[in-house]
């Protein structure tokens, strides 16, 4: 959020820059690392669901599996 600060017109465009730059599976970890980190803060999260938004791109690239199973195998 907030990408206007970073000078950026949207988020699309923001991503396009990190994939365009090589480095979106970067981004995007970090992303999700301070998504889960939020997450489980919540009382009770144990028995909710996190829904998050996935690059196609890294998804296409295979970049995703590895990244998410440690993320979940992190947090449980």
């Amino acid at each position: 959020r907030n990408v206007q600060a970073l000078g950026f017109d949207s988020p699309t465009d923001f991503f396009d820059r990190c994939y365009e730059d090589g480095q979106l599976a970067v981004v995007e970890e970090f992303i999700l690392t301070q998504a889960f980190d939020k997450f489980v803060r919540i009382p009770d999260y144990a028995k909710l669901k996190l829904f998050v938004n996935l690059d196609g791109r890294n998804v296409a690239a295979g970049q995703m599996g590895n990244m998410l199973t440690a993320l979940r195998d992190r947090y449980g």
